[in-house]
């Protein structure tokens, strides 16, 4: 697809602050930014990965940070809230994007400010540099920025802000991800057949279910506004 270039893992990288996509480690942030803490247990959310986003969009050298609590498990929370009614075309309100977030979190900030590795947030998914690269590796599910999101459903693409803005595709995360542990990192919660949270024994985390998650960016004038989250699975 045109525009299109994929994340591809490089395993056994050290992390530096030149490095603008990757997983795991610490966060690359302003030191003034406060690190997420869930909105439903209130630990601090876990740190899954940044990516810098495209030049070609309103969000042009903006970064992501993606985290979500590891530490609690809710059935009404394992994916992010859906919008009531079809979704295909769908007018988000500004409440909405104000409060869905409330077990994960999507920060957004410039790449240009003075970033800091942030030694304060919890390491627990090992380290990986994401290179960006033209082809998608045939082992996975792909996982890419730019161009136009790879659905496995019908297509769920907002249409705009309610009051004013429009929606553009930012990137998305393919089905199955795992996101691989420190030997030192504890499992994640999750909910056991009794119904119970529990602790996984995987040495790996998983962002929404491991389902395909999509980001969009949502821009006024150019300028950026908020960003939703859309998950599927088959």
């Amino acid at each position: 697809m045109p525009n299109r270039q994929y994340f591809t893992a490089v395993e056994g990288s050290t992390q530096s602050e030149s490095i603008s996509n990757f997983c795991g480690g610490f966060p690359l942030m302003p030191a003034r930014s406060e690190l997420p803490i869930c909105g439903l247990c209130g630990e601090q959310q876990t740190f899954f990965f940044q990516v810098r986003l495209n030049a070609k969009t309103a969000w042009r050298d903006d970064s992501l940070a993606v985290f979500q609590c590891t530490e609690c498990a809710d059935e009404q929370h394992f994916i992010p809230p859906m919008l009531e009614g079809r979704l295909a075309g769908a007018q988000v309100t500004a409440d909405f994007l104000h409060s869905y977030q409330r077990n994960f979190r999507v920060l957004p900030f410039s790449s240009h400010d003075d970033l800091v590795l942030r030694s304060d947030s919890k390491e627990r998914i090992r380290f990986s540099n994401w290179q960006l690269t033209d082809k998608a590796s045939a082992s996975t599910t792909p996982s890419f920025i730019g161009g136009t999101p790879e659905w496995l459903q019908e297509n769920e693409a907002p249409g705009g802000v309610a009051g004013g803005g429009v929606f553009e595709f930012l990137f998305q995360i393919g089905a199955g991800a795992e996101f691989g542990l420190l030997d030192s990192a504890p499992g994640q919660i999750t909910l056991g057949l009794d119904g119970k949270p529990k602790r996984s024994t995987r040495k790996s985390y998983q962002l929404f279910l491991g389902n395909q998650v999509f980001f969009f960016g949502a821009a006024l004038n150019s300028q950026p506004l908020d960003v939703y989250v859309i998950t599927q699975r088959d």
